[in-house]
């Protein structure tokens, strides 16, 4: 059964900005799930007060733009390209901090996300789709995925910034080690001081590093050990596989990042009472990661709208050749251009005469052609 694309979220149609403390302070943090910690740091993204009701535009991106994940995980991570993706798609939870003005009369609350947070989520599904990629090339998951003893383990970014995020560890537990021995009388202040300098040090290099990159953060994961994921864990520890822990990563991750917030709903879908069965996600970030996951289960199947080269997904029409992007006109358009083709061709020119003069390639004018209800009656 194909899964229908319920969601709609809605847009301030005046857009976002960026605030700091200087013109709000922070009044709450409001988990999405029980027990999350999330990132409340400045600079906060705001739109409209929290009562107002209307000033809203809505859409449908798992309908609209199924490939707005792989935009939003390609986003470098400041703060205009994120109020741009904002101004264009919303908020990713519709706020999760209540935030107050520090002046004017009625003193409004708003509801804000931090740059951070955007960071992070950017971080996390750019990771994910990068090891999708290249779940065929060894040699590119060799690069984040690796065996050590009897455990199997993921590190992103490449392997000049994991060899200085390693320095960095091991000049921190150098300098943890030399306060104990201070303190037990065993090292000298300066050794102390001179360590946790050096650390310091390697640190800043670390983060000069991760925004060269254009990473937000650094760290091991751990993907299987024995006595976890015994399914396959032997095999996998036999052969030193990549591909199946690779795998086991990305599900898991994707669960994680949908538990919670995908609701599975019921519907009657035709006029004859046929039901239909959605998953629906509660979020913008939802909705990007429930995108990955139709991806994933091969559940979307995508083709790009030769108007307009928008990608939209067809796995409920096939045969759709055009996008039905809101106001996109594409069916209108190709039309439009058909009539102008038929006539140039009528003159004797080309199909590539034809393309050229209308300013196409002659791939994807030979594809309006073919798709024209002429064409289809002149071919049988």
């Amino acid at each position: 059964m194909a899964l229908e694309r319920w969601f709609e979220w809605r847009v301030p149609k005046t857009g976002f900005y960026w605030a700091g403390k200087e013109d709000f302070k922070l009044v709450d943090v409001l988990p999405r799930r029980p027990g999350e910690s999330l990132d409340a740091r400045p600079p906060w993204l705001i739109g409209l007060p929290i009562r107002r009701k209307t000033g809203f535009r809505t859409y449908n991106p798992l309908s609209e733009d199924p490939l707005l994940f792989r935009w939003f995980a390609s986003l470098e991570m400041t703060k205009e390209p994120v109020l741009e993706f904002a101004n264009a798609y919303g908020s990713l939870t519709g706020g999760y901090l209540v935030l107050e003005e520090k002046s004017g009369a009625g003193r409004e609350l708003f509801l804000g996300e931090s740059l951070y947070f955007w960071k992070r989520e950017i971080q996390e599904l750019r990771d994910m789709l990068e090891l999708w990629d290249n779940l065929n090339n060894k040699e590119a998951l060799a690069e984040h995925i690796f065996w050590k003893e009897d455990t199997v383990q993921y590190m992103p970014g490449d392997r000049a910034l994991r060899g200085q995020y390693e320095r960095y560890l091991a000049f921190r537990k150098l300098a943890n080690q030399k306060v104990r021995l201070l303190a037990e009388g065993k090292a000298t202040p300066d050794k102390v001081a001179t360590l946790e300098a050096k650390a310091r040090e390697v640190q800043d290099q670390l983060l000069a590093e991760l925004a060269e990159s254009r990473r937000f953060y650094i760290g091991t994961r751990l993907i299987a050990y024995p006595g976890f994921h015994d399914r396959f864990f032997s095999t996998w520890y036999q052969k030193k596989d990549l591909v199946g822990p690779a795998r086991l990563f990305i599900a898991r991750t994707i669960n994680e990042k949908l538990r919670g917030v995908v609701n599975v709903e019921l519907g009657v879908v035709r006029e004859d009472g046929r039901f239909g069965t959605a998953l629906v996600p509660q979020t913008l970030l939802a909705a990007l990661w429930l995108q990955f996951f139709f991806q994933v289960t091969g559940r979307s199947e995508l083709r790009q709208c030769p108007i307009c080269g928008r990608w939209f997904d067809t796995s409920k029409s096939p045969k759709r050749v055009f996008c039905t992007a809101r106001g996109s006109g594409c069916r209108q358009k190709a039309s439009r251009i058909r009539r102008k083709a038929y006539t140039l061709m009528a003159k004797g020119k080309t199909l590539e005469e034809t393309a050229q003069a209308l300013g196409m390639d002659a791939v994807r004018l030979k594809l309006l052609l073919e798709t024209g209800r002429r064409y289809r009656l002149d071919h049988g």
